[in-house]
């Protein structure tokens, strides 16, 4: 991330927008090369089941388990919601925004890698305050309230400072919620079905980033980057509220 965002200000203060392009795809190709060339080890199941009968298994009991479990059931669906604004926003909607802010584009690689220098140590700071200071579920919802009082500032704002404080927070807020949202998860579900849930949460997600980045390129197209932004930051709300719903304390590791 940090080399991302220097090589993208340098090729476009010394090169054209199409050195962007010409760059990305030779790093794609040699991306390709490399795992071309990677060797897989695989070891067969040796159990008597089909592979086919335990996803089967497993996904019916993870889902059995996401019914019946409200706390894992409002975690997911409060991620979902805010994944919707986050890569709807992130992907096409803060990018029209910064345009229209006349932030030069040159400068924001430079944030971006700014950001990923900073984002090297949030993680540790979050798992820190959310530890001694709040319980994990108060400070998870206090990043959300956060994050929909940055994106409705966005909204009433439109400057190249305020552009560069939306790119640094944006960046920052998804490293100071993520590990500490992983742990919070992860002590709800019990170790057996983890692995199922987590491949769940993964799909949903998925489904999310969908859902966020066509809401985002068709209020992009029709309306300014600041109220496609505040659009998107709406889903926050559902979100806090699936959270707020979480009962405490939560279950632990069976």
């Amino acid at each position: 991330m940090i080399l991302a965002g220097l090589l993208s200000s340098w090729l476009l203060l010394s090169h054209s927008h199409q050195s962007i392009w010409l760059a990305r795809i030779i790093i794609v190709l040699l991306t390709f090369i490399i795992l071309f060339f990677t060797k897989e080890n695989f070891i067969k199941d040796k159990t008597n089941k089909s592979n086919y009968h335990i996803f089967k298994f497993n996904f019916l009991k993870g889902l059995n388990f996401f019914y019946k479990n409200t706390n894992t059931r409002n975690i997911i669906l409060g991620e979902f919601f805010a994944t919707i604004s986050l890569v709807g926003i992130g992907s096409i909607a803060i990018q029209k925004y910064l345009l229209e802010s006349g932030l030069p584009a040159s400068g924001w690689g430079f944030i971006y890698s700014l950001t990923a220098i900073i984002g090297i140590f949030i993680p540790l700071l979050a798992i820190k305050i959310s530890n001694k200071f709040l319980n994990q579920k108060k400070y998870l919802i206090i990043i959300y309230i956060l994050q929909l009082i940055l994106y409705f500032s966005a909204a009433l704002i439109i400057s190249p400072v305020f552009a560069i404080i939306l790119i640094f927070f944006h960046n920052c807020f998804e490293d100071a919620f993520n590990p500490v949202n992983s742990v919070f998860f992860q002590k709800e579900v019990p170790s057996i079905i983890r692995a199922t849930l987590g491949s769940l949460k993964a799909a949903s997600l998925g489904l999310a980033a969908f859902i966020g980045t066509i809401i985002a390129g068709y209020f992009a197209c029709q309306l300014n980057g600041q109220l496609t932004i505040a659009i998107l930051a709406l889903n926050f709300i559902p979100a806090i509220i699936f959270y707020i719903k979480i009962k405490t304390p939560i279950l632990q590791n069976k």
